[in-house]
């Protein structure tokens, strides 16, 4: 045996044990009950609030306690090294967000603690494996695997969390009443209000002056009359004090302030406040006064009715208030960047309060500043704020000294963990906006993950029966060489395996639903190396030569063209991956390991078998079948060139036609902005319906699908819009009585949110066209290079009239043009050319043994004898791409359908368009 030949079994031997070492533990993991993995992932996650995770390590708690959970903690550590799924299959949130840096701050500087702040605060959440890159100069990519409260994770994850310490101004034991304040009076003077001859006051008596938990004590000045306590009086002078009101003991208690303090019910007073003090002269009589008011968090009432408190404070609290200044206070502006640690602590044993509060601790510089100012302001007010909402108001009783402050504010369990975890993972340095959101169900991922199954097997199984039955026992060899090729992408998306346990860092590599579809088409495409090498082995035996001879030369005849075509398809994939978003990368990455790995098997698996079956030396003959599709095809293709010219300038027409009838290109929100759902209708019975009632609630371009599936009661729809505002969007489903989808349990997590902001919509239509044109003009390049450029330029005119044709086609079915579909087309962009220069690389061959013969006359043979070999290959992979057509769900239906329609064109377009081109480019310059 040649050393070759032992280094080819050696190599395969070596990849296949390294490939199931990788994949084990993926095995392992995934073969294991789904509770089984839900309590490990439980038991590392000691801090979560996330309430089934919660349940879980209570549940092991009580059974067996931590040395339970340390079992569990074991059993998580196995999960090191398998295979991630992504949000599409596993479920979870998929946010992009656009970062505008605060004034004054460098914008590079600002996005990286943006990124790190999220990062703590994510950590702190309490989720599995997130994911929080950056993309580009301005964008923050959060994945959240697994989430199971999206809202409450956004929620946290946004928040700007800017906490301060402020003295009250008003109200006072001096300045009780709004009436009282010159600020207020100057306000209501711009307003136009005259202050009644009456004074209508409120009085109520005051049992106890005591605060309630979260406030020290204060005693309020004696009336005049001496004889009995009474509330200060709230004077409606004008429009502004009209909508306040002195808050009694017993609310006071629920507000958790004073009696006497100012509180304003939520509803139309809140709003014409809100009116008010947002005019602009209004603002500025403020600011000039250097004071700003704020509001308490809203609070049910005893009568239903949601209160909320109502203070002045300082705007700058470096400065001094009501025109004060002279006064220059650094030492007042204490926030939360002093902040060391923050606790939750439990009940006031001075108190019958069980709220839990927040115990906060200041770093040296906090702490002087705090002794500063409770020292300067004994018997004054103190509000602690967090992004400009009142969370607890306290009278100063003495110096503070030390490093530790309360913060309350009747907050709940959840409140005060949420709240501790943005206080203690620190403040943003930008503002975020939200470009993309995607919250997807665990239950649709795992429907993905089947039906993606499903389609492989039934796939490979197809094309396994047709190659064995076309080319007998080299056929089992192809398929023996697919199955390879999946253990080799697998191992490659599940590096590092067991590694791991070692601190070997994996590739980061995601399988997404379109990387799926990835191995599905790297089924198809995958047998094209096969077929090509079959092919040439076929001739070579035909030629008369030897079963030794015959296989060395048709894999030495087909490796050129394996190269060719399989780099021209690894450039599509790399363009891919370079201005793809999220899933597109996933099927960028899935088709590239796909491509390598196929070239391995196809090169080296397959020649190494067929090495040692021929070792032996009695052998003389190999079952490569005799079965041919087409045999000594000897078409005269070239001659109806200008027929074919007529029917592709025809369909592309058609397809133009259609395109300027439908006013462009169905274009889904990825590229319009706005947000998809999945909802369930039990009153609109079809797509036209929904999609008028909508229309009538003020929704914008709104898309409906019905979904066929779905076994609840009702109707399921798929609901497109361009509206972008989630609360629009859900009010208008609301008033028509759809629900987000429900599975068969009852719980939503079936449901599929989609949100994209139109300036992020904007860039990827951009992208879009950028990412086609890239790889065009890679593929020129490169064909330029192992041809010449007139080969190039036509390829690419094929290129050109292919992808016409297949968007003219989507045009005129109306599917929808998503970021998938665009991965279609260049995915046709790659299979296309894959395909013409097969043929390229004959008709080359050919044009030097063939002397005497005219370059029309040597094209048309070229296309002869690639005749079978391209046949064969588009049947392969229509069919694997058939299966996911069938069994695919949402976008990957039209993603396949594209596909379908891309591999009919473009193998039409290798023959009777790329081919002719070179004939008449090459009979015009020779009449030059």
């Amino acid at each position: 045996m040649k050393r070759a030949d032992k280094w080819r079994i050696y190599s395969s031997a070596f990849v296949l044990v390294l490939a199931l070492f990788l994949i084990w533990p993926t095995v392992k993991w995934y073969s294991l009950p789904v509770m089984e993995r839900d309590r490990a992932e439980a038991s590392v996650q000691p801090e979560t609030t996330n309430p089934y995770l919660r349940g879980l390590i209570d549940d092991m708690l009580e059974e067996g306690g931590e040395p339970l959970l340390e079992e569990y903690r074991e059993l998580y550590q196995s999960s090191g090294g398998t295979i991630k799924l992504g949000l599409d299959l596993q479920g979870g949130m998929y946010l992009a967000y656009t970062v505008e840096p605060t004034p004054g701050l460098d914008a590079d500087e600002a996005l990286d603690q943006a990124l790190e702040i999220i990062r703590n605060r994510i950590d702190e959440f309490g989720v599995s494996e997130p994911s929080i890159t950056r993309q580009g100069n301005d964008r923050i990519i959060v994945q959240l695997p697994g989430v199971r409260d999206p809202a409450r994770a956004r929620a946290i994850v946004e928040r700007q969390a800017l906490l301060e310490f402020k003295i009250v101004a008003y109200p006072n034991a001096e300045h009780p009443s709004p009436s009282s304040i010159a600020v207020i009076r100057e306000i209501e003077a711009v307003l136009g209000d005259e202050i009644p001859e009456e004074i209508i006051s409120e009085s109520t008596e005051a049992e106890d002056f005591s605060l309630p938990a979260g406030g020290d004590d204060l005693t309020l000045p004696a009336p005049d009359n001496g004889d009995e306590s009474v509330l200060p009086t709230i004077e409606v002078a004008g429009t502004l004090s009209s909508l306040l009101t002195a808050v009694d003991q017993n609310d006071a208690t629920v507000l958790s302030v004073r009696p006497g303090d100012w509180v304003i019910t939520q509803g139309n007073d809140y709003d014409a406040f809100q009116t008010i003090i947002n005019r602009d002269d209004v603002k500025a009589i403020l600011a000039e006064a250097n004071l700003k008011f704020v509001f308490g968090k809203a609070t049910a009432m005893a009568d239903g009715t949601y209160m909320m408190s109502v203070f002045l404070i300082p705007d700058d609290s470096g400065r001094g208030w009501d025109r004060q200044s002279d006064l220059d206070l650094p030492h007042y502006r204490l926030t939360g960047a002093n902040l060391t640690d923050v606790r939750i602590r439990m009940g006031d044993p001075n108190s019958m309060s069980r709220d839990p509060y927040l115990l906060l601790e200041f770093d040296s510089e906090g702490a002087s500043n705090w002794a500063r100012i409770t020292g300067e302001n004994v018997d004054e007010r103190v509000s602690i704020l967090l992004d400009g909402r009142i969370y607890s108001v306290a009278t100063i009783q003495e110096r503070i000294t030390g490093s530790g402050t309360r913060l309350s504010g009747a907050f709940s369990v959840e409140e005060a963990r949420d709240l501790r975890l943005v206080l203690k993972a620190g403040s943003l340095p930008a503002r975020l906006i939200i470009a993309e959101e995607q919250t997807i169900g665990p239950s649709l991922g795992q429907k993905a993950i089947r039906n993606g199954f499903i389609a492989g097997v039934v796939g490979l199984s197809l094309i396994a029966a047709f190659m064995i039955i076309y080319y007998g026992a080299s056929g089992i060899i192809a398929v023996l060489a697919l199955l390879f090729d999946m253990l080799i992408i697998l191992g490659f998306l599940c590096f590092p395996g067991p590694l791991a346990r070692l601190g070997v860092t994996g590739l980061n590599a995601t399988l997404t639903l379109p990387g799926i579809a990835g191995i599905i088409l790297t089924i198809g495409m995958a047998v094209d190396a096969s077929v090509l090498i079959y092919e040439r082995i076929r001739e070579e035996l035909r030629s008369g030569k030897g079963i030794r001879s015959a296989v060395d030369a048709g894999y030495a005849r087909a490796f050129v063209t394996i190269m060719d075509a399989n780099l021209t398809t690894f450039i599509t994939a790399l363009v891919l991956y370079k201005f793809g978003t999220g899933p597109i990368r996933g099927f960028a990455v899935t088709l590239s390991i796909g491509i390598m790995a196929s070239m391995f098997c196809s090169l080296v698996f397959t020649r190494s078998i067929f090495s040692m079956m021929l070792a032996q030396v009695k052998r003389t003959k190999i079952s490569i079948g005799k079965m041919a599709l087409i045999k000594d095809a000897h078409f005269n293709i070239t001659a109806t060139r200008k027929k074919t010219y007529v029917l592709s300038l025809a369909m592309i027409l058609i397809g133009l036609i259609a395109f300027f009838a439908h006013g462009g290109l169905n274009l889904s929100i990825d590229f319009t902005g706005g947000l998809e759902t999945n909802v369930v209708s039990t009153e609109h019975e079809t797509t036209d319906q929904l999609g008028d009632a909508l229309v009538a609630q003020g929704l914008e371009s709104v898309q409906i699908q019905s979904l066929q599936d779905w076994a609840g009661d009702g109707h399921a729809f798929v609901i497109r819009t361009s509206t972008s505002d989630k609360d629009a969007v859900y009010n208008a489903l609301g008033q028509e009585n759809c629900t987000l989808m429900e599975d068969q349990s009852g719980n939503s997590e079936a449901s599929f949110i989609k949100q994209i902001g139109p300036r992020v919509g904007a860039e990827l239509r951009s992208k879009a066209i950028d990412s086609i044109l890239m790889a065009m003009f890679f593929i020129v390049l490169y064909i330029w290079y192992r041809f010449q450029f007139k080969w190039g330029v036509a390829a690419v005119v094929a290129l050109i009239h292919d992808v016409l044709i297949t968007v003219g086609i989507l045009a005129l079915l109306q599917v929808d043009v998503s970021l998938t579909i665009i991965a279609a087309l260049l995915t046709i962009v790659g299979y296309s050319i894959n395909d013409t220069i097969v043929v390229f690389d004959r008709i080359r061959e050919d044009n030097r043994l063939r002397k005497g013969k005219t370059f029309e006359e040597t094209v048309n043979h070229g296309i002869n004898e690639t005749l079978s070999r391209t046949i064969v290959t588009s049947v392969t992979t229509f069919v694997a791409v058939l299966m996911l057509f069938i069994f695919g769900t949402g976008d990957i239906r039209n993603f396949a359908l594209t596909l379908m329609i891309g591999i009919i064109v473009g193998t039409y377009s290798s023959v009777f368009v790329a081919s002719p081109i070179l004939i008449d480019w090459h009979a015009r310059l020779k009449r030059k």
